[in-house]
């Protein structure tokens, strides 16, 4: 758990030496989680300092305030913010147009009617809070006739937006130009406080396995051949293809 220090002072400032005050240390709950209250809890060193700490397994904003006698002791309220724990992958959510069995090759450069397909992942830690913010490295891996790697963060290729209150999703564009038989693999990299991978999950067990089919037929790309294409007479049929 977080902590921090109180340090108790008479009247006059002075600081004291001696244990033996009732601080009331809480945090409470505002925006989605208002009417949420939580108790921290309060260690007397005697010697006029108090460790306080919170553990709660909501993450969110809150309001930090130290009482002593009722009154709310200096600097005040102050506001607190709990992130999620480390993600689980058993807890995580995986959908989007990108997982369909069946998808068209495509790509907004050449075509711009083209929608790309999305594979959105909503993270969640193990109290299932969601990540509403982005800060993790998701890999989505693409196996197949046109293989890559679509990461969080690259924002070419992906992008973080709010799903609802309290809700935030990581998208992925996968657009495909070659058809054929792909598997998508999802990975969610651990990393130091250096920011290096140090180890990494998959959010799904087993890959998912999708087709591509052609696009829309395109003039430029068509073409035709045959020896009916360069020479036949007059009183023949001129086969080609």
């Amino acid at each position: 758990p977080r902590t921090f220090m109180v340090y108790a002072r008479d009247l006059f400032g002075n600081r004291l030496t001696r244990g033996g005050e009732t601080f009331v240390a809480s945090l409470s709950g505002t925006g989605l989680l208002d009417g949420t209250f939580v108790p921290g809890a309060v260690e007397d060193y005697d010697d006029g300092t108090y460790l306080c700490y919170f553990q709660t397994v909501l993450s969110g904003a809150f309001n930090l305030e130290v009482q002593l006698n009722g009154e709310v002791i200096s600097p005040g309220t102050m506001e607190v913010t709990v992130l999620p724990g480390r993600a689980r992958v058993d807890f995580s959510t995986i959908r989007g147009t990108g997982l369909a069995g069946l998808q068209a090759a495509g790509s907004t450069a050449t075509d711009s009617f083209y929608v790309a397909p999305e594979i959105r992942i909503i993270a969640r830690d193990s109290f299932r809070n969601m990540y509403n913010f982005d800060g993790l490295h998701i890999e989505v891996k693409v196996d197949g006739p046109q293989p890559g790697s679509l990461n969080s963060t690259d924002k070419s290729v992906s992008v973080f937006r709010e799903c609802g209150l309290g809700c935030g999703e990581y998208v992925f564009f996968n657009s495909l130009q070659k058809s054929g038989d792909y598997t998508l693999t999802m990975l969610l990299h651990n990393k130091d406080t250096f920011g290096r991978i140090t180890s990494s999950d998959k959010l799904n067990q087993n890959p998912y396995a999708f087709r591509v089919a052609g696009a829309q037929t395109s003039s430029p790309n068509s073409f035709f051949a045959g020896s009916g294409a360069v020479s036949c007479t007059v009183d023949d049929t001129c086969n080609f293809q």
